[in-house]
């Protein structure tokens, strides 16, 4: 959660998740796009965020998340970045 300090720009509110699961398939959990579905519903109905500038990106293992859930969650995205991660067949 520290590794971003001092790099975050005014006006970004930045969420940092860590699976709820210790597996192998912590980002496969046929729960997590409708969980990041409502987190994102949640913040744009409170108008705390604009719904066209939502990114979501992660590293090492939320990295290899991110190239599961991206494609999922296109509507909702207007960017993802895979950092250290690793496509596990995806």
């Amino acid at each position: 959660m520290t590794l971003y300090n001092g790099f975050i720009p005014d006006g970004v509110i930045w969420v940092v998740l860590r699976s709820w699961e210790e597996a192998p398939d912590m980002w496969w959990k046929a729960y997590l796009p409708s969980f990041f579905d409502i987190i994102i519903k949640a913040f744009v109905l409170k108008d705390i965020v604009n719904p066209n500038k939502v990114f979501i990106s992660g590293y090492s293992a939320g990295g290899d998340g991110i190239y599961h859930l991206a494609p999922m969650m296109a509507d909702w995205l207007a960017g993802a970045a895979m950092m250290a991660g690793h496509p596990n067949g995806v």
